[in-house]
């Protein structure tokens, strides 16, 4: 079974960090031109300028990368392609665990320490793995969110592929 990220959403998300970045720009001619004034000029111009180059980076990510996202849930495994290149095996996931954060729920995948031990990590899955760690997750994070699947609906799909190719967490 296969999830894409439908093409309204990937206009509408590289339209909304678009329009951080003219805002940004916009801002940071302001204060070129010295509309504002104080001692605290400095720092909002360099927190306007950081906002700026996070949101050309993300708006030049998504424009890129963002056709090419899919989740994958089949035989081979688990294959979300923010957080690994290749189907993460159902023989090599330990537990599969929901997480709440911010209303909404993502499913963890916590797997063998091998199979985490012989993955190449993309940057997002590094940010991502850092901030579940601090918000209780432990594992891989998959939120279908995106993809307009319901959290429900995909947990239902992964436990029924899991009981199907003989995961060792629902054994």
């Amino acid at each position: 079974m296969k999830f894409e990220i439908p093409r309204s959403q990937r206009i509408a998300n590289f339209l909304v960090y678009l329009s951080r970045t003219l805002l940004s720009v916009f801002i940071l001619t302001a204060e070129y031109y010295g509309w504002n004034k104080g001692a605290s000029k400095a720092v909002f111009a360099f927190g306007v300028l950081i906002l700026g180059v996070s949101s050309s980076v993300a708006a030049i990510n998504r424009l890129l990368n963002i056709p090419k996202l899919t989740i994958e849930v089949g035989p081979a495994g688990i294959l979300d392609k923010r957080i690994c290149k290749y189907p993460i095996p159902w023989s090599e996931i330990v537990n599969i665990s929901r997480l709440e954060q911010y209303d909404q729920y993502m499913m963890m995948l916590e797997v063998t320490k091998n199979f985490e031990e012989t993955q190449i990590n993309s940057v997002h899955h590094l940010i991502m793995k850092f901030y579940n760690r601090r918000m209780g997750g432990k594992g891989r994070c998959i939120n279908p969110m995106e993809f307009h699947v319901g959290h429900y609906t995909f947990n239902k799909i992964v436990q029924t592929y899991a009981k199907a190719y003989n995961c060792p967490t629902v054994r």
